[in-house]
């Protein structure tokens, strides 16, 4: 199975917290595969200070990349149209990741599952602390 891991994952890989390494660890094990995306990349150096941006592209040059196709920015924008009719603000980021995830049909690994209430969208279960 292709996990597609969102932000708050990294971050918390990168900052050793939660025991998210040694779950992502285990995901390999278990034959998983661990991917990110354009968004992700984005975020982690938004937030990541510069004097680690060299652990953050270590971190991520070790995952697959997936790409923000153009099928997937459609539906990304469409995501954020339907729900903004709902009452319901989801993020360009948010929907942009979802779509990934759903156009190349692989599994979401988030810990803000609120932030994707999306039907179509395979969420993994994380463990809680």
């Amino acid at each position: 199975m292709i996990l597609l891991l969102d932000t708050s994952v990294l971050i918390d890989v990168l900052n050793n917290r939660r025991g998210r390494a040694d779950f992502l660890r285990s995901l390999t094990v278990q034959a998983h595969t661990l991917a990110c995306c354009s968004v992700v990349t984005t975020e982690i150096f938004l937030g990541v200070p510069e004097s680690r941006w060299q652990e953050a592209e270590h971190a991520l040059s070790r995952l697959l990349f997936l790409p923000v196709t153009r099928e997937a920015a459609r539906l990304a924008g469409t995501y954020r149209y339907r729900y903004a009719r709902q009452g319901i603000a989801l993020s360009v980021m948010d929907t942009t990741i979802a779509a990934v995830a759903v156009t190349n049909e692989v599994t979401l690994l988030t810990d803000n599952t609120k932030d994707f209430p999306i039907p179509e969208l395979k969420l993994y279960p994380l463990p809680q602390d």
